[in-house]
């Protein structure tokens, strides 16, 4: 009886060594639609626990700071101060705003304060027509049409009324889509308008992304990973993965998995663009060296 209870108390200790301690995950609410299951299924896989708390950037950024969570994905307000070094904070992915014409016009590049003149309210007509922006030929005497495609969970319009707007409203006759369904190639308003979406089209969609810039002094660059990683790309907000340094080891499955191409291949579905994959294996192999 007593070889009993004491195979059965070694059973126990080897088995809760064995199960692993749940991880605790908070980020984003905007993220929690398709994060959240996907981080369920991967524990289920690896038999791992985990939590999820997706209730927005700024109260978990608090839960990891006070401890009560051991990874964040978030984004961080405009001012807020970078984590301190006991943090480590790696690239996930972007939320972007990305401008869209059609694929023909001879229009490759733009500025900001033009398209303020485009999209905003009580900006007077001076940016009204393509030729306003520079396009000659067939198009050049036609009115820009602007619309805008803000899926739920999506940023990018946000982001672009606060650096281009400056927190103007949008012009009174901008239609503005919110569902999920891409408005591509639907009436032949919508084939020559300029339009405002989170990520950029496919070269099929018959439209084309601009290249963009600050200022009219400026370099233009187009919303490619590569340069809104260098932030060069003036319309563009990132979202990191931060958790605390001494919790590297037992966090690496994990931080592998939100690096890799199974979770890249999930931030469409979230309107981000994401990380290189450089920069993504990049900073998996840096892991390895905390």
């Amino acid at each position: 009886m007593k070889h009993a209870r004491r195979c059965l108390a070694l059973l126990a200790v080897c088995g809760a060594s064995v199960l692993p301690a749940e991880i605790r995950i908070v980020g984003s609410d905007l993220l929690a639609p398709v994060l959240a299951p996907a981080l369920t299924a991967w524990a289920r896989a690896e038999e791992r626990a985990v939590g999820t708390d997706f209730a927005g950037s700024h109260e978990g950024w608090r839960e990891l700071q006070a401890g009560r969570a051991d990874l964040a994905i978030i984004s961080f307000a405009p001012g807020e101060a970078a984590p301190e070094a006991t943090f480590v904070t790696l690239p996930f992915a972007w939320h972007v705003a990305v401008v869209l014409v059609p694929a023909h016009l001879p229009l490759e590049q733009v500025s900001l304060p033009k398209l303020a003149g485009v999209f905003g309210a009580a900006e007077g007509g001076g940016w009204k027509r393509w030729a306003d922006l520079g396009v000659s030929g067939e198009m050049a005497a036609r009115n820009i049409l602007p619309r805008v495609h803000q899926p739920a969970g999506c940023l990018g319009p946000e982001l672009f009324r606060h650096r281009v707007l400056q927190g103007r409203p949008w012009r009174a006759d901008l239609p503005i889509r919110t569902d999920a369904k891409r408005p591509e190639l639907e009436t032949t308003a919508v084939a020559e308008s300029m339009m405002l979406v989170p990520l950029p089209w496919p070269e099929s969609s018959g439209f084309k992304a601009l290249a963009l810039a600050g200022a009219a002094n400026e370099p233009a660059c187009p919303p490619t990973a590569y340069h809104v990683q260098r932030g060069n790309y003036p319309l563009a907000w990132p979202v990191h993965v931060v958790f605390r340094r001494e919790q590297t080891r037992e966090l690496y499955p994990l931080l592998r998995y939100l690096l890799g191409e199974e979770a890249a291949g999930l931030c469409g579905q979230m309107n981000l663009l994401p990380a290189p994959e450089a920069v993504r294996s990049g900073a998996v192999f840096g892991l390895e060296h905390l």
